[in-house]
């Protein structure tokens, strides 16, 4: 049985992807928390086989697959949607995964992408398990590289929840605004990303 609360995951989805036959994406998808609250039609990849083998029994889609070598077994313009959570900063080559996202997306299909915010004080970054260090810059550039148009940005403090949309400094703050705003950046947990395949 998936343990943990499975209430959470349905915020989550009920915030970002409450449309009934969309055939989502979900790129580290574990034991199938978020999947779980998808249409039938839906997928997951991990390479965690522990994990993998409790989506199964709950019925879900997944596949084992190590996306930092290998390509998404699905066809090109194959989903609506790509969720990927606290997945990309553990990968080497997380530029070749964007791109796999952006080849499997349809045209208008949507990629949301949450990771932590490496200058967040307290766990921003863990040496032997995350791999690719994630500023807000850096992820704007691979995601925007890959070929997708990025469409919003939040900041959460609470993990999935708490999420406050990014606004531009602006060029006429005063100093006293900017130090403010600088200090709070280190206490954001996470970024958070929604982006689009436009049609060419």
């Amino acid at each position: 049985m998936i343990k943990i609360n499975k209430q959470i995951y349905k915020l989550y989805y009920d915030m970002y992807f409450k449309r009934n036959n969309d055939r989502v994406l979900d790129i580290g998808c574990g034991a199938g928390e978020f999947l779980f609250h998808c249409s039938k039609d839906s997928c997951g990849v991990d390479i965690d086989e522990t994990k993998l083998n409790i989506a199964t029994e709950n019925n879900l889609n997944v596949y084992k697959v190590d996306i930092d070598k290998q390509t998404l077994p699905f066809d090109d313009n194959y989903f609506d949607i790509v969720n990927t959570t606290s997945t990309l900063e553990h990968l080497w080559n997380p530029e070749m995964v964007l791109k796999e996202i952006y080849r499997v997306l349809k045209t208008n299909g949507k990629l949301i992408a949450r990771v932590p915010n490496i200058r967040y004080w307290k766990w921003g970054f863990y040496i032997g398990t995350h791999k690719t260090p994630i500023t807000k810059e850096r992820i704007i550039y691979l995601i925007e590289s890959s070929g997708l148009k990025i469409t919003d940005i939040y900041y959460s403090k609470r993990g999935l929840f708490g999420l406050q949309k990014l606004h531009d400094l602006g060029i006429n703050i005063n100093i006293l605004k900017v130090f403010k705003r600088f200090c709070s950046y280190f206490k954001r947990e996470q970024i958070m990303l929604e982006a689009v395949k436009e049609n060419i």
